[in-house]
């Protein structure tokens, strides 16, 4: 803008895109860097989810609905683990299934685990239908041959505890509800992991774990991850482009502040026409 003297002299005042580009820049440079510092620490205080309350519904009738699902099959946090064994329908492989079982049973926070090792079936009794052990006691001679009579009978075992071609076995997790406890699914889930780690060493046998906690559990620490890995590596990506381009370790730390480089075809033509203005003139 310009003002008008008493003189006729004019003054021109600086536009605030002038001052800020001018004598604006350090403490414009100042304000930005504070104001990062502390935007910088509030980030680093915040936490990462790690229930599973954000994948449910807020709608009211589906909240009531849940809520009556609830209090009649109780929670379905459930946890899958797969069982690989080479003797899956062998006294090795129910023992194996058996041992795991009841190690999984005394994990704090978990409720039940179901299994091919302590399934039941209805069966023909002295006072009429009883329940009775799927699997055979293990010291029988036919071992194997009674349990594929026992899963032929009962084709609903397939697909619950074993698969289609009696492969892979399944262990049902039925994990505690605890509302207030935010923690105890990731410390479940690091438990189970340590002992698939100890009992997957013999040979022939894999353990794979799946389920929504589980799930919920890896894409928090990937995200804690990324953001002790991945920011810290960003910034530096961007210090490095910031040093080749501005060639200046000043131009990292304050990039405004730092001249942009000039091309060397821009430079050479500005000294040529200095060049040209200074030579003297023939006279004519």
């Amino acid at each position: 803008s310009e003002t008008p003297e008493d003189g006729g002299a004019t003054i021109r005042h600086p536009s605030p895109m002038q001052w800020l580009l001018s004598r604006g820049r350090v403490p414009f440079v100042i304000a930005v860097a504070l104001a990062t510092a502390w935007l910088a620490w509030h980030a680093s205080q915040v936490g990462i989810e790690t229930s599973n309350a954000s994948l449910d519904s807020r709608e009211p009738a589906q909240v009531a609905a849940y809520e009556r699902f609830r209090a009649t099959f109780g929670g379905d946090d459930d946890l899958l683990l797969a069982v690989v064994h080479p003797e899956l329908l062998g006294p090795a492989g129910v023992r194996f299934l058996a041992e795991l079982s009841g190690r999984i049973a005394r994990l704090d926070g978990v409720r039940q685990v179901f299994s091919l090792a302590n399934a039941q079936q209805i069966v023909t009794g002295e006072a009429g239908a009883e329940m009775a052990p799927v699997a055979p006691p293990l010291d029988a001679p036919d071992f194997a041959v009674r349990l594929r009579a026992v899963l032929d009978r009962n084709p609903d075992l397939t697909g619950l505890f074993l698969s289609a071609d009696r492969v892979t076995a399944g262990i049902l997790i039925e994990i505690e509800d605890r509302p207030g406890d935010t923690h105890y699914r990731s410390a479940l889930s690091d438990a189970l992991r340590a002992a698939m780690r100890e009992l997957s060493s013999a040979p022939g046998v894999s353990l794979y774990l799946t389920g929504i906690a589980v799930q919920k559990h890896d894409v928090s620490r990937y995200i804690e991850r990324d953001r002790v890995v991945l920011m810290p590596l960003a910034v530096a990506v961007l210090g490095i482009v910031l040093a080749v381009f501005l060639r200046s370790l000043v131009g990292v730390a304050l990039p405004c502040e730092s001249p942009a480089p000039r091309s060397p075809t821009r430079t050479r033509s500005r000294r040529r026409s200095n060049s040209i203005r200074s030579s003297p003139r023939r006279p004519a």
